[in-house]
């Protein structure tokens, strides 16, 4: 049984965390860091059908 982060975040970032946040520390001018595929495609797939369409004048 998945956790209820598991739900949102995409699995394969919770193992990620330590790269993560090397990333984050080291990142030049300032710290930051670009994650790709952050939400897990159920939940992005979720928001994205409570968002409003932009053909809707949004």
């Amino acid at each position: 049984m998945s956790s209820p982060l598991e739900n949102i975040v995409n699995p394969h970032l919770l193992g990620e965390v330590d790269a993560l946040r090397a990333q984050f520390t080291g990142a030049a001018p300032f710290r930051h860091v670009t994650i790709q595929d952050f939400f897990a495609l159920r939940y992005a797939e979720q928001l994205l059908a409570e968002f409003p369409s932009f053909a809707q004048g949004n």
